[in-house]
């Protein structure tokens, strides 16, 4: 690594340490706790200080003689746009300070538009009417994109699209154009699983399961994302567990999971129909309604989920040993139907469970936790000295 490399490497540590800090910190205090010496945080720190990327304040009006200066991110003048377009028809927009906070987030429903390209255009018409007026004084630094597929990183195209309508798109290539920002694209698994580990980072082993219109899972070892060679890591969608009668027509075989327990597999099951068209997210509410009143198709459709999502943890847990399991998604609407079903599969299948300490939980915020997911990746990819 040259010069330059070291200094910005420098920086990042800096802002680091600063970005989650609940109060300021003092030069000392930051050399102490990033191990960089008092001289090297202090000019790098005055250049930050000029560039704007770090704010200052007296850290105590009423100390005796000199009083130390405490530094802190200037998060809220750097923001993220995050666009979430992983179902079918609804359109996510979000903006997001350094420290992840979300400033604004809306939905639209975008049903009659028909190509990756009008979406995102919309998306940025949407963006200039509703989010500008949260940009005033502040400086975007990226576009992050959440995606029901597989960024593919060599061909930068998505494949295994929930949403056909993106399979083959160079999606990134069009958010670029539309929005001038370098732009960041993974699929909404991934960015669970990096948004919930940002959360609990004492946790350095987690599996994100992401039930919506598709399925996905994002894991992280030891701290880091399981990518694979091309991106495809944590695909589990043909995994033959599912009901060996129904055919996947994706696959070109019979029994992949993902018919049976994604939101499309479920609502096809429960309205004894083919995959439906129209306002999916009302067929899935009309479900779960349903299931609520006690029906009793609906009820048994919901204990086979559960059964089938716990075959699914019990093969992560056994395959990576992991700390937590967390479901998010739509599915977690139904947490409290399916939850019993899913730990008696791990129970029973997993028998080192009982004397390990895995977590399963449901996360009921996941659209909050794609955008976390997005604006971490954008946050990791900056430039700080750049800005």
């Amino acid at each position: 690594m040259d010069v330059i490399g070291i200094k910005e490497n420098n920086k990042r540590i800096i802002a680091d340490v600063l970005r989650f800090a609940d109060s300021g910190l003092t030069k000392k205090e930051i050399s102490d706790s990033t191990h960089l010496s008092f001289a090297t945080v202090s000019n790098l720190c005055n250049e930050m200080l000029d560039a704007g990327l770090l704010l200052a304040a007296k850290k105590s009006e009423i100390a005796v003689g000199r009083s130390p200066y405490s530094l802190c991110l200037n998060y809220n003048k750097y923001r993220t746009v995050c666009i979430n377009v992983q179902m079918q028809a609804v359109l996510g927009i979000g903006l997001l300070n350094l420290r992840n906070e979300v400033i604004s987030y809306k939905t639209y429903n975008v049903n009659d538009l028909l190509s990756p390209e009008a979406v995102l255009n919309e998306a940025k018409k949407r963006f200039d009417e509703d989010f500008s007026q949260f940009c005033i004084g502040s400086q975007l630094i990226g576009v992050g994109v959440a995606v029901s597929g597989i960024f593919d990183i060599f061909s930068e195209t998505l494949v295994n699209c929930a949403v056909r309508m993106y399979e083959g798109c160079r999606i990134k290539e069009i958010v670029e154009s539309e929005f001038l920002l370098p732009s960041y694209v993974d699929n909404e698994s991934n960015l669970c699983a990096i948004g919930m580990h940002r959360r609990i980072s004492d946790c350095n082993d987690l599996v994100y399961i992401h039930i919506s219109e598709g399925l996905g899972v994002g894991i992280i070892c030891q701290s880091n994302l399981l990518r694979g060679a091309h991106g495809y890591g944590g695909e589990v969608a043909y995994i033959p567990i599912g009901n060996p009668a129904k055919y996947c027509s994706k696959s070109d075989s019979y029994g992949c999971i993902e018919n049976d327990i994604s939101i499309i597999g479920i609502i096809s099951e429960f309205r004894k129909s083919a995959t439906p068209y129209g306002d999916k997210l009302k067929f899935w509410q009309e479900f779960v309604k349903a299931l609520k009143s006690g029906d009793s198709d609906a009820t048994s459709i919901s204990t086979n989920v559960g059964c089938l999502i716990g075959e699914l943890c019990a093969i992560l847990i056994n395959i990576f040993d992991t700390e937590r399991v967390i479901i998010g998604g739509e599915i977690s609407q139904i947490s409290t139907y399916i939850n019993e079903h899913v730990l008696s599969v791990i129970n029973r299948k997993c028998h080192l469970y009982g004397k390990r300490d895995i977590s399963i939980g449901y996360d009921f915020q996941s659209e909050k936790t794609i955008n976390e997911g997005l604006s971490e990746i954008i946050y990791e990819k900056l430039c700080i000295s750049s800005l």
